[in-house]
């Protein structure tokens, strides 16, 4: 997956808690149910609709990569990359500007114990 370091930085955080606005954080896979709440109140004539879903990855080709230092053994690259993410943004000097990750790390566990709610 990609990262979302880059968009939420300090001053996207220091933007939110100085303009207070109303916000809505939403997983991904629950963007069916966000559609049915919103057609509910803005287009109720929508709600008989099918939700609308895209799934890119669903032509995705599985790249590997071969480990020289395993006897040639291949690995998922997307499971190598996640293993040497950590030595891949120190390498590139990905995390430079970014002083917030501890935060967001923090908003991520908080947010994935939440239970599913829906106000109506």
């Amino acid at each position: 997956g990609k990262s979302n370091f880059n968009s939420l930085s300090c001053s996207v955080f220091d933007a939110i808690e100085d303009n207070k606005p109303n916000m809505v954080v939403v997983d991904y896979k629950q963007a069916g149910r966000l559609q049915k709440l919103l057609a509910k109140y803005h287009c109720p004539e929508m709600l008989d609709e099918e939700a609308v879903h895209s799934n890119r990855g669903s032509t995705h080709v599985k790249k590997f990569v071969r480990l020289s230092n395993e006897e040639g053994r291949e690995v998922l690259l997307s499971e190598w990359m996640e293993k040497k993410r950590d030595l891949i943004e120190w390498g590139f000097g990905m995390k430079k500007d970014i002083s917030c990750q501890g935060k967001i790390r923090s908003m991520q566990r908080e947010l994935s114990r939440c239970e599913d709610k829906e106000y109506a």
